[in-house]
């Protein structure tokens, strides 16, 4: 029953961070536009979610592949919870290439650790490989949840 438990606390703590972050990247894909270009226009998503720390990061990649994850909208101001840019392009590229949700953990430099957790999404006029696709990346502080996932009996 304890290695039970132990278990359905590891993936409870994960899932109180993915939870809100999967309905963050909902919302911020729903909001974005594209240009003539197929380039993400990420006005809306900055006016209805800047006040978040740190707002979501845009990325979008080449359909072709001919380039890595390139930042079309990135917080413009630190935040504790921060994560590595690196980190961000990583989960970005990895939601695009998979076509599938990616949440990791990481410990960015400042050392407390966050999740990250990259929803992509498709440009809707591109045709064939020349259009940009994307993922939506939020960032959050995995601290707090860490800390109360240790605190499981039998741990």
């Amino acid at each position: 029953m304890a290695v039970f438990a132990v278990r359905s606390d590891d993936r409870w703590w994960r899932e109180r961070l993915d939870r809100p972050m999967n309905l963050a990247t909902t919302h911020a894909i729903s909001l974005l536009t594209h240009d003539e270009e197929d380039r993400p226009d990420s006005r809306d998503v900055v006016e209805t979610m800047d006040t978040e720390c740190p707002p979501p990061t845009v990325c979008s990649v080449p359909r072709n592949g001919s380039s890595d994850p390139v930042v079309d909208l990135a917080p413009d101001r630190p935040c504790p919870a921060g994560g590595r840019p690196a980190d961000v392009r990583a989960a970005a590229g990895t939601a695009v290439r998979t076509e599938d949700v990616v949440a990791v953990g990481r410990h960015p430099t400042h050392g407390r650790p966050v999740r990250l957790f990259a929803e992509p999404y498709f440009a809707p006029a591109a045709v064939g490989d020349t259009g940009r696709d994307g993922a939506v990346v939020p960032v959050r502080g995995a601290s707090s949840a860490l800390a109360d996932h240790r605190r499981t009996p039998g741990r």
